[in-house]
C-alpha cells in the first residue's frame, strides 16, 4: 500500500474514532476475536464483512458497552466506523445532532440535509442520516476531497444506539452508492433490533 494512502487511512480512522464519543479511558482490543461480539448488545462483528475487512476494535469503557469497530473496503480508499453505545439520557435526535456538529467542526459542508439513506435491519428504529463533502485537506492533513456519511439508529425498546461514519474519496462517488446497505445487510443485527 502506498505510504500516502496508508497515511490517509490511519488519519481518517483516528479522526473518526476521535469524534465518536465523549472521552473515556479507552483501549484498543488487541487481537480481537473473530467475530468480536459487543458485550452489551450481543451483535457479532466478524473480521470480514462482504468486501470490508475489520481494522480495529476500541472499547471506550471498562464493561465494553461503548465500543467502536472500524472497517475498510478492500477495493476502495475509505473507512467505516460503527459505534455501539448507551444513549446516556439523550434522545436519538440529540445524539445525531451532536455527531453532526462534530463532523461540521472538521471542515465539512452538508451535501444533503434530508435523510440520505435508511437501513432495512433498523426499519422499526428511529433513524437519521446525512451526507457531507470534506474539502481536500479539510481534516488538517494532506488528503483528497472526501464524501462522508453519518447515520444514527436507535432501536425501539433499547437503551443502545448505533452510529455509522463512512468516508470515501469523492472521486469514487459512483462506486460507493448504496455501499452501506450491503455492509449493514451482512451483519446480524437481530440481537439488538428484535423486539
Amino acid at each position: 500500500m502506498p505510504i500516502q494512502l496508508r497515511t490517509f487511512l490511519v488519519a481518517l480512522m483516528g479522526i473518526a474514532l476521535g469524534i465518536a464519543t465523549p472521552a473515556f479511558a479507552q483501549r484498543e482490543v488487541e487481537n480481537a476475536p473473530d467475530p468480536y461480539v459487543h458485550r452489551a448488545v450481543g451483535v457479532a462483528f466478524p473480521e470480514q464483512v462482504g468486501s470490508f475487512e475489520r481494522t480495529k476494535v476500541v472499547e471506550f469503557n471498562a464493561d465494553g458497552s461503548d465500543a467502536a469497530i472500524a472497517y475498510r473496503p478492500v477495493d476502495l480508499v475509505g473507512e467505516i466506523s460503527l459505534y455501539v453505545y448507551p444513549l446516556r439520557g439523550q434522545t436519538c435526535e440529540e445524539q445525531f445532532e451532536g455527531a453532526h456538529e462534530a463532523v461540521m467542526q472538521r471542515g465539512a459542508s452538508v451535501l444533503s440535509q434530508d435523510t440520505v439513506f435508511s437501513i432495512p435491519a433498523f426499519s422499526d428504529a428511529t433513524q437519521f442520516s446525512r451526507s457531507y463533502r470534506i474539502e481536500a485537506g479539510g481534516y488538517g492533513y494532506d488528503h483528497a476531497e472526501l464524501i462522508s456519511f453519518l447515520w444514527v439508529g436507535c432501536p425501539v425498546g433499547s437503551n443502545s444506539i448505533v452510529k455509522y461514519r463512512g468516508s470515501y474519496l469523492a472521486s469514487d462517488a459512483m462506486e460507493i452508492i448504496g455501499i452501506e446497505q450491503g455492509f449493514f445487510a451482512d451483519i446480524d443485527w437481530s440481537p439488538l433490533t428484535r423486539p
